[in-house]
C-alpha cells in the first residue's frame, strides 16, 4: 500500500517566501558587489522583508498546530526552541547583512554576516537532525541558489549590460549550478532515502519541481537561441564563448564590443 501524497499549502508558501527572500538578499547583494549600480538596495531589503515574514510565519503557522498562538508563546517559542533561535539567529544575521551593504563595507567584512545568516537557515528542517556535514552542505546549497539567483535578477532586471561584464559571471555561474547538483544530490540520498520514498512524499515532490525548473531554463534556452538575433562575433581568445554560461530562462539586451545591442537568452 503506497503512502498517499500530500502537500501542506502553507508551509510550502512560507518556505517560497524564505528561498525568495534569501535569494533576493544574499544574491541581490552579491549582484550589488559584482555590477555596482546594477540592482537597487530596495532588493536585498525586499529579501530581508520577505525573510522575515517566511520565517516568523513559519512559526506562526507551528504553533497554530499545536493550538497556541499567542505573543508569549511566540516568544518563547523563538527564545527557547532550537528552531526559534535558529531563525533569530538568521535574522540577525540577515539585517546584519543588509546594514553592512548600506554601508558599502568591504568584501570580507560581509563573509560573517553572511555565513551567520546562513547557518541559521542551514541547521533548520531536515538538515538539523542530520548534524555538522548536512548543515554545511545545506548552507553551501543555500549560498549557491541565492547566488545564481542573484545573477539572473540582475541581468533580468537591470541595465543591459556588454559582453565582457557577462563573461565575468562565467566562472561563478559554473561553480553555482557544481555546487548545487553536488549538494542537491546529497540531501536527496540523506533526507529521501530511496527512489521510492522520493516519489511517495512532499519532499520528492518538491524536489521534482525543482529539477522541472531548472530543465525548462535549459530548454528555454535552447530553444530561444534559433531565434535570437547574431551577436557580434567575439574575439579570439580564451574569453570566447563563455558568456554563454550567462544564458537561460529570461531574455535580455547584451551591448557588443562595437555598442550594438543584441538578443540574448540568460542561462546564467
Amino acid at each position: 500500500m503506497t503512502a498517499a501524497l500530500t502537500l501542506p499549502g502553507p508551509e510550502l508558501g512560507l518556505a517560497f517566501g524564505q528561498a525568495l527572500g534569501l535569494a533576493l538578499l544574499l544574491g541581490g547583494t552579491f549582484a550589488r558587489r559584482h555590477w555596482p549600480g546594477q540592482l537597487p538596495l530596495g532588493v536585498p531589503a525586499l529579501g530581508l522583508a520577505l525573510l522575515a515574514l517566511g520565517g516568523l510565519g513559519a512559526a506562526a503557522w507551528t504553533l497554530v498546530q499545536f493550538g497556541a498562538l499567542t505573543p508569549a508563546d511566540l516568544c518563547s517559542y523563538l527564545l527557547e526552541e532550537p528552531a526559534g533561535r535558529a531563525l533569530l539567529l538568521a535574522l540577525v544575521g540577515g539585517l546584519a547583512l543588509l546594514a553592512a551593504e548600506a554601508g558599502r563595507w568591504r568584501w570580507p567584512l560581509l563573509l560573517l554576516p553572511a555565513g551567520v545568516l546562513l547557518y541559521g537557515l542551514g541547521v533548520q528542517g531536515h538538515a538539523a537532525l542530520g548534524g555538522l556535514s548536512t548543515t554545511a552542505m545545506q548552507m553551501l546549497h543555500l549560498a549557491a541558489m541565492s547566488v545564481w539567483l542573484g545573477g539572473v535578477l540582475a541581468l533580468a532586471l537591470g541595465p543591459a549590460q556588454p559582453r565582457e561584464q557577462l563573461d565575468r559571471m562565467t566562472v561563478p555561474a559554473l561553480l553555482c549550478l557544481l555546487l548545487l547538483a553536488f549538494t542537491g544530490s546529497y540531501a536527496a540520498l540523506v533526507n529521501g532515502g530511496s527512489l521510492a520514498t522520493l516519489l511517495s512524499s512532499a519532499y520528492g515532490a518538491v524536489l521534482a519541481g525543482k529539477l522541472t525548473l531548472v530543465l525548462a531554463a535549459v530548454s528555454a534556452r535552447r530553444l530561444a537561441a534559433p531565434a535570437a538575433s547574431p551577436c557580434p562575433a567575439a574575439p579570439p581568445g580564451p574569453a570566447a564563448g563563455t558568456g554563454a554560461v550567462a544564458a537561460g530562462a529570461a531574455g535580455v539586451h547584451l551591448a557588443g564590443r562595437d555598442g550594438a545591442a543584441c538578443s540574448s537568452a540568460l542561462t546564467f
